[in-house]
């Protein structure tokens, strides 16, 4: 397992504190020809303004699949390590995909990790653990 470099656990969702919540599991064998797999989305294609699709098992329908759509990206910070989006969000949401329809298909934006005062998503981008998991060979 790989925890993102400087994490330490915060309450709080400052910006400083939320890029740095993630970490990777590296499986004993590749499970994506069997099971799928979601392509990163390149740095290029993330914009302000950008539709974005947000899911998670939310703390008040633990047992459900929640899925935002028709979320945008109000801001980029970080060098497009954080993003912020206008999905509406609760406690529960934290690792859930945020996802972007391509004209080739669906691609991971990012993983929700935090939440505003008002209640708007803040996410780690794929441009945080990108380098990770490129030059993994199997």
């Amino acid at each position: 397992m790989q925890i993102a470099p400087g994490y330490t656990f915060s309450k709080h969702n400052e910006m400083n504190k939320v890029k740095r919540d993630w970490a990777l599991l590296k499986l004993n064998r590749p499970l994506g020809k069997e099971l799928g797999y979601l392509p990163l989305l390149d740095g290029n294609g993330m914009f302000q303004g950008k539709l974005l699709v947000q899911a998670g098992y939310r703390g008040d329908r633990a047992f459900v699949l929640t899925v935002q759509t028709g979320c945008t990206v109000k801001a980029l910070h970080e060098s497009k390590r954080l993003l912020q989006s206008n999905c509406r969000t609760t406690g529960g949401d934290s690792g859930g995909p945020v996802l972007s329809e391509e004209k080739d298909g669906w691609y991971l934006v990012g993983l929700h990790s935090g939440r505003l005062d008002t209640d708007e998503s803040l996410a780690v981008t794929v441009e945080n653990f990108r380098p990770q998991i490129v030059p993994w060979k199997w």
